[in-house]
């Protein structure tokens, strides 16, 4: 074939000179100085990398058209024949047949199809894979962001209720019949810290408590369990009432409170759906681990596939692949290719042909310059060859090192996201621990005050456990130990009634004497044998115990009163209220009892006026009068004993029955102290296990830090390997500084070769312009 002299682009130069006239020069040493970028000019043959349409890495060269713009770059491309120019190495190799080669075309156009099936594959697996990731990242900042703002607005809500003063708790507490809302928000409280109370009074009882603000403040939310957490939410929290306003028309401490509730559910509902999305993430790990192995068998396909193209080609040719074998081992840097890359590299020994296609493509797609070409067909030489392999080399050791910093960084990041998964699940089972030992801690508090109650009543009352008496009308000879009150109330017993038989006239005033000795005899002894005593005992201590409470309560609303209205109740106004307070009422009770008290004394001694000389007297000088009253007295007394013989049967009857029940509550204070001590044995587990959950989340703690700063050392190692890359194309296009200055005035004598050219161009058009104007008047004229 007749070699061509390399022909001028004159419309190319033209559009060059204007793309460098819009450049300017900052830009221009801008990309003169990053070796990234490779110095071309116009006209000069370069090797240049692009992406197929298969998805695979190919090389080409090309012919620079112009400079379009600081980064991008227009070529004219060269196609290389398929049948290559005799190599002198194969000389001595065989022809292949046509059979062979028929057979070895048809593989080849095959290869494609299949490579491109493959590709769409991998391409769909990595997006589900990408899209995975990418909605994992959204979705868990979003949730983090969440649980950062529901415990920034807990520590709040903890900050305004230290600062809630003394005056706006002793205002929720006074309350008697609270309104509505303030028992709602009350109530809300304690179902979070695990007070069980249903009446206002119990309510009282509790936040009274000197440390119940400090446990308000100092409660975690990993501590409600997730019953308590569905009462919460469907009881309060969906109650239209349930709102800030509503609990700030109570009070301030009672709005502050309703918030305290609101960010506790908040926080608890937050880090709960953040463990369980990383738990759940932790299951999507294994089915995108499966699917980067599909993706690893797919990429060792498409390597198979590349050297098989390299040994059909490698046919066509006439190569030899042992000897390639034998060249890859004598030469280091054909060992750094990847498979794909060694196939692509076949057209080195090709013929290449200038054709009139063009692209626009960056500038840093281009591998290194050839200057400007002999003639429009060429071959590379070894040199050549070389320099491109070399440029191929420097390119690869920054992508191996970017390789491995990503392999790292994904080895590292799957690492987290186990981690994070693996925190999830334990940190869901220290909630579970936490709540459950906080129920257990509730539960043995409950215990143990009902314990305390019953030691306190057993104590106090001074009741034995022994058989009840077998008659009903016997006294016991036991006493109580404490000593009675001077006002108590002393239930009297009785012993069995008189004989009922007919006295004589003689003996009435003996058989009366003796009736009214033994009525007092049986009356001291009941007032201090009676064991009923005891009972009424403890009613006097739980009613003086109310009264206390009472007192308590009526202080806190008289200093209330007095700080808010110290002139609002008037003088009336104190007197009822005096006058319907229990301590009144009491008084007004004691005084009843002592007025009965007074009139059985009065009974007794008007009993006893017939005992002595006074009622003989009066027999003697009244006769028959005086007998038939002394036995109506006594008839009446018989009565009185007899219906007093029946309130005895019937306290002790009672008493039997406290007896009895004393006993079933001793055997339930035994079950209740064997359920204690279960309790105690599952809240000690629970604090061991607690603790080895612990321990094992500050382990995993340190896993990851070890990990984050493995991640940190092999960035900066990625950073470092970088600017030594750039130092080693700096120091490679170094010779070039010279020849790029030619180069920049041959590029100068072009431009303006070009306008020259254009100028030309625009007189010539003129001249033809006005030649054809001519030429239109003669043919006119003629």
């Amino acid at each position: 074939a007749s070699v061509k002299a390399f022909p001028t682009f004159t419309p190319v130069t033209a559009f060059a000179r204007t793309s460098c006239k819009a450049t300017s020069s900052s830009t221009l040493e801008f990309l003169h100085s990053d070796p990234r970028h490779v110095r071309v000019c116009v006209n000069d043959l370069v090797a240049f990398e692009y992406i197929d349409e298969n998805h695979q890495w190919q090389w080409g060269l090309a012919t620079v058209a112009a400079s379009p713009a600081p980064r991008h770059v227009q070529l004219l491309l060269w196609r290389h024949d398929a049948a290559s120019l005799p190599d002198p190495q194969s000389a001595g190799s065989g022809l292949v047949s046509t059979e062979e080669r028929e057979r070895v075309m048809a593989r080849l156009e095959q290869l494609p199809q299949r490579r491109a099936r493959v590709n769409e594959k991998m391409e769909a697996i990595h997006k589900a894979i990408a899209t995975k990731q990418a909605a994992y990242v959204v979705s868990r900042r979003r949730i983090e962001n969440a649980a950062s703002a529901a415990e920034r607005a807990l520590v709040e809500a903890c900050t305004r209720i230290h600062e809630v003063e003394a005056r706006d708790w002793r205002e929720t507490r006074c309350y008697r019949n609270p309104p509505e809302i303030v028992v709602l928000v009350m109530e809300a409280v304690l179902t979070v810290i695990g007070e069980k109370c249903v009446s206002w009074a119990q309510i009282q009882s509790v936040i009274r408590s000197p440390e119940f603000v400090r446990t308000v403040e100092l409660f975690d939310p990993a501590k409600m369990s997730a019953a308590t957490k569905e009462k919460i939410q469907s009881k309060y929290l969906s109650n239209p009432r349930f709102t800030y306003g509503d609990a700030m028309n109570g009070s301030q401490a009672l709005g502050y409170l309703q918030q305290w509730v609101v960010a506790q559910m908040d926080a608890a509902n937050a880090t709960e759906e953040l463990a369980e999305y990383d738990m759940q993430h932790l299951n999507d790990r294994f089915a995108i681990a499966r699917m980067e192995e599909q993706i690893d068998a797919f990429r060792q396909t498409l390597r198979e596939y590349a050297d098989e193209e390299e040994r059909l080609h490698a046919v066509l040719e006439g190569r030899s692949m042992q000897v390639n074998k034998e060249e890859d081992g004598d030469n280091d840097a054909q060992k750094s290719f990847g498979a794909e890359d060694r196939g692509t590299l076949r057209g080195t020994n090709v013929v290449w042909t200038l054709t009139e296609d063009t692209i626009v493509t960056l500038r840093s797609a281009i591998l290194c310059n050839y200057d400007r070409p002999d003639s429009t067909i060429v071959r590379l030489t070894a040199g050549q060859v070389q320099e491109l392999e070399d440029a191929l080399k420097k390119r690869e050791s920054g992508w191996k090192d970017e390789q491995r910093a990503d392999a790292a960084r994904r080895a590292l990041q799957n690492a987290l996201e186990e981690l994070r998964g693996e925190h999830g699940r334990k940190l869901k089972r220290l909630q579970e621990l936490e709540s459950s030992s906080h129920a257990t801690q509730q539960e043995l508090g409950e215990r143990r005050r009902e314990l305390e109650k019953l030691n306190q009543v057993i104590t106090e009352g001074g009741l034995s456990l022994h058989t009840p008496w077998p008659s009903s009308t016997s006294t016991p000879s036991h006493a109580t130990p404490r000593r009675l009150r001077p006002n108590a109330l002393q239930l009297p017993v009785f012993g069995p009634a008189a004989d009922s038989a007919v006295l004589s006239r003689d003996g009435v005033e003996e058989e009366f004497a003796e009736k009214i000795a033994d009525l007092e005899n049986r009356l001291k002894r009941a007032l201090h044998e009676n064991p009923t005593a005891a009972q009424v005992q403890l009613l006097e201590d739980d009613l003086w115990a109310v009264q206390e409470e009472l007192r308590h309560t009526k202080e806190e609303l008289d200093n209330f009163r007095t700080a808010n209205a110290p002139n609002y109740y008037t003088s009336s106004a104190l007197r009822m209220e005096k006058e319907s307070t229990p301590e009144a009422q009491l008084a007004a009770a004691q005084r009843q009892i002592e007025e009965l008290e007074a009139a059985l004394e009065e009974a007794l001694e008007h009993g006893r006026q017939p005992q002595g000389q006074p009622l003989k007297a009066q027999e003697k000088s009244n006769g028959r009068d005086g007998y038939g009253e002394m036995q109506g007295r006594i008839q009446r007394l018989n009565e009185e004993l007899q219906r007093q013989r029946r309130d005895t049967e019937g306290i002790a009857e009672r008493l039997n029955e406290e007896l009895h029940a004393h006993k079933e509550t001793r055997q339930k204070l035994a079950d209740k102290e064997c359920e204690l001590k279960v309790l105690w044995d599952r809240q000690c587990e629970a604090d061991r296990e607690k603790e080895s959950t612990r321990a094992a989340l500050q382990e995993t703690e340190r896993e990851l830090e070890k990990l984050r700063g493995h991640l940190r050392e092999q960035k900066e190692e990625l950073h470092a390997a970088r600017p030594k890359e750039y130092r080693w194309e700096s120091e490679a296009k170094a010779p070039r500084g010279r020849r790029s200055l030619q180069l920049h005035e041959i590029l100068g004598r072009l431009m303006d070769e070009a306008g020259r050219q254009s100028l030309e161009a625009k007189s010539t058009e003129m001249v033809l312009d006005e030649v054809r104007v001519l030429l239109g008047k003669g043919l006119t004229a003629y």
